[in-house]
């Protein structure tokens, strides 16, 4: 199994006394915790166990599946799935789990969709962040601000269909979070910026109806100009990671024609 740093050990052992899992694996201060297929393991309780612990070491982010479940995922072509649960990279193993692989031959089709879908997220959504920076140019900040939000949006669906398959089929940033915390916890929109940037998720939210809807609908410049930057820094986390997790899916599975 993988070593880990002695401060690592001792907060997996904490895992390990919180959730009874079947396998831990780790990397990059990514967690990922397989629980038993058993109904007394649920997954939200698993969770609501586990937020106190990862609240108290914000470094580290987590997700939590049962057994059945990634052998799904993996078998169908999740990509996040099939690089976060690589033999070497497990760090508790108790019953020596066998760790399916996706399908060879089917390894040339899970690359191609997943590329197709990132590239038209981030592009359609760059687009709209042009927009978003034209009509801010005019000082039309409730138009600015719509299409923002739909940036993000369009940047997340891709993210979720490029890299899980999930084809979430909301307007709602929030709902996209959630979906996102499960499964790429690190691309969570505004996550970990304090009150202020989670204010800024909330306004955007709004401006899908109101900045359309509402003929009083008011947004200051400085959000604006605030969400402007950070979707930039997103997107650029976003690429990075999307080529991160397919490099590490070309490099580990053989791909047969």
């Amino acid at each position: 199994m993988k070593s880990l740093p002695i401060a690592n050990e001792q907060f997996r052992d904490k895992i390990v006394a919180v959730t009874r899992p079947k396998a831990i694996f780790w990397t990059s201060g990514l967690w990922v915790i397989i629980i038993p297929d058993n109904p007394l393991f649920n997954l939200d309780e698993t969770a609501r166990l586990l937020n106190p612990l990862f609240h108290t070491y914000r470094g580290f982010k987590y997700c939590v599946y049962n057994y059945s479940q990634i052998a799904y995922e993996i078998k169908k072509g999740n990509i996040f799935i099939s690089t976060a649960c690589l033999t070497e990279d497990l760090v508790y193993d108790p019953e020596n789990i066998s760790v399916p692989s996706p399908e060879p031959t089917k390894i040339t089709e899970i690359l191609s969709y997943a590329i197709t879908q990132f590239d038209f997220g981030v592009g359609r959504s760059g687009s709209l962040k042009e927009g978003a920076a034209f009509y801010f140019a005019k000082q039309e900040l409730s138009l600015s601000m719509f299409m923002l939000h739909q940036a993000t949006e369009l940047l997340q669906r891709g993210l979720l269909l490029s890299l899980t398959n999930q084809n979430l089929r909301s307007h709602s940033i929030n709902e996209f979070n959630d979906k996102i915390r499960k499964c790429i916890p690190k691309l969570v929109f505004l996550e970990d910026d304090g009150t202020e940037e989670k204010y800024l998720v909330e306004q955007l939210e709004y401006a899908y109806s109101s900045a359309r809807y509402n003929i009083a609908y008011e947004v200051s410049e400085e959000r604006v100009w605030q969400l402007i930057g950070k979707l930039r820094t997103y997107t650029n986390a976003a690429i990075q990671t999307f080529n991160e997790k397919v490099s590490c899916f070309k490099n580990t599975y053989t791909i047969i024609e």
